[in-house]
């Protein structure tokens, strides 16, 4: 079903393209960061609502969970899915209200008496749970540099303090671990089941960026930006006075002692020139003549 269109002040059909020197006025801006919640709220619900169809033998093995918690749990999903979406909304409107975030909590297990009990199922989901935060944050990198810097206009805060996205990475990961705590205290039971939740709305965390960019873009938000952060390459220096030292260490690197500087470079059959001269294939001379020095294996036939 297409989204409808949300009601933006008449202003922004002729305002022009917003920016630190034009930024947007406080009603524009809170109709924009208005919609782009409700599109990233909508998809983060649907991904997880998605992966908790899947949960059903989650547990399945896990000695530390009983049977009672397995039904309890697939009874509370509709409930972990209803807390999800208001701990997404109010950290939203924290966020709005000019509270940022204050970093990773403690996880509420972790005591001087449960550390000595961690089992190796404990150290096992943990790190799961590190490696899919790693993988969520990859999967993101393209697109926060950009959406960072547009949610920063919009919260019309200065710009010399740190930009607190309330779409980041961040506040899912936020979201996620405290309902699953909130509604299942035992950590045999939040730990795998953050983990599932993490690994499967990695891809729609991706795309709800994509999309917010792009519709912050059609709206002239910061529009210019997409097109110069999208041509920098991961490889490319920050600053482009540091390209011709680059090149040079290359070029020295390719001509060091024990490097062979000549280039080979094969081209296409495809894409040669059919009127050139045919071009020996590499080591075809040196075959050739190591089968002329060879002798002959000798006639034993009588």
């Amino acid at each position: 079903m297409p989204m409808s269109e949300p009601a933006i002040p008449e202003l922004l059909a002729v305002a022009p393209a917003f920016d630190d020197e034009h930024p947007p006025p406080p009603e524009v801006a809170r109709a924009l960061l208005d919609e782009c919640f409700r599109r990233y709220s909508s998809a983060m619900l649907h991904a997880a609502r998605s992966s908790l169809e899947t949960t059903d033998d989650l547990f399945e093995g896990n000695v530390d969970v009983t049977d009672a918690e397995t039904l309890a749990f697939r009874s509370k999903r509709g409930d972990w899915i209803q807390r999800f979406g208001q701990t997404l909304k109010n950290q939203f409107d924290r966020r709005l209200a000019g509270t940022r975030r204050k970093g990773r909590r403690l996880d509420t297990d972790i005591s001087a008496a449960t550390l000595r009990v961690l089992t190796a199922f404990d150290h096992e989901k943990q790190l799961a749970i590190t490696r899919a935060t790693q993988r969520l944050q990859w999967a993101s990198r393209r697109e926060m540099p950009a959406l960072d810097l547009r949610i920063g206009l919009l919260l019309v805060e200065p710009t010399f303090r740190e930009i607190d996205n309330p779409f980041a990475p961040a506040y899912v990961l936020d979201a996620v671990g405290a309902t699953s705590r909130a509604l299942f205290p035992n950590p045999r039971m939040w730990r795998p089941l953050m983990e599932c939740i993490l690994v499967d709305i990695t891809p729609a965390v991706s795309k709800v960026y994509i999309t917010l960019n792009r519709y912050l873009a059609d709206q002239r938000v910061l529009p210019e930006i997409k097109a110069a952060l999208r041509a920098r390459s991961e490889l490319r220096p920050p600053d482009d006075s540091e390209l011709m030292p680059l090149f040079t260490r290359m070029l020295n690197e390719l001509n060091a002692p024990g490097v062979d500087g000549q280039l080979d470079v094969e081209v296409p059959v495809t894409f040669a020139d059919p009127n050139a001269p045919a071009r020996p294939v590499p080591g075809a001379a040196a075959a050739t003549a190591e089968r002329a020095t060879t002798p002959a294996p000798a006639d034993t036939a009588n």
